[in-house]
């Protein structure tokens, strides 16, 4: 008995170290990707959380991709300079975890300095009324708004896939969904494979 409880208490323990860990990373993903988007001045405004329209997108273009290529014009020719060939395991693992994205808890714990939130059913509701859109926001909340996901790791923690999107205009935005690794300790986008500009 003694030694059940021994091992219930590590398991746990060791359960909530490697839940600590992912937020650590996922904190330091977002604050490293915030940085080189965001204008010091100005706070960075974010939902919590994708709209289900976003999520079915994501996980679309990612069920269609079993090898990643990037390709570059060598003498005239198009030649595959760079490939990631994901397992159906990584795949099933990156659409489950898109899957998680409307649960906003998992953005509680994430600090963001100079930040504000906005939640989807504000946003809606200023789109839907045709009254106050774009105009109304521009007034009440600033030039834009971003959206993205928790980082999903994999790969030991090597690789991650991301989406984010920024929305400033009826037609004013771009959205990037792509597989980001780790080089000399940062984060560098390495395969993109969904994205959108308006």
């Amino acid at each position: 008995m003694k030694q059940f409880l021994i091992l219930t208490i590590l398991t746990i323990a060791l359960t909530n170290l490697k839940a600590q860990t992912l937020k650590n990373k996922s904190e330091e993903f977002i604050i490293d990707f915030y940085k080189q988007k965001s204008n010091s001045t100005i706070p960075f405004l974010f939902t919590k959380g994708i709209n289900q329209y976003e999520k079915k997108e994501l996980a679309k273009a990612f069920e269609r991709n079993d090898t990643l290529k990037k390709w570059s014009s060598i003498d005239n020719k198009l030649v595959v300079i760079d490939s990631l060939i994901l397992t159906k395991n990584e795949k099933q693992y990156i659409i489950d975890e898109l899957g998680r994205q409307t649960d906003t808890s998992l953005w509680n714990e994430i600090n963001i300095s100079n930040s504000l939130t906005i939640s989807q059913d504000t946003i809606t509701a200023i789109f839907k009324d045709r009254t106050r859109g774009w105009n109304y926001f521009y007034k009440t909340y600033g030039r834009s708004f971003n959206s993205f996901t928790i980082p999903i790791f994999f790969r030991n923690n090597e690789l991650c896939a991301f989406y984010y999107d920024n929305s400033c205009g009826r037609l004013c935005g771009e959205g990037v969904f792509a597989i980001y690794k780790r080089e000399n300790g940062n984060w560098i986008m390495w395969f993109r494979i969904y994205e959108w500009v308006s």
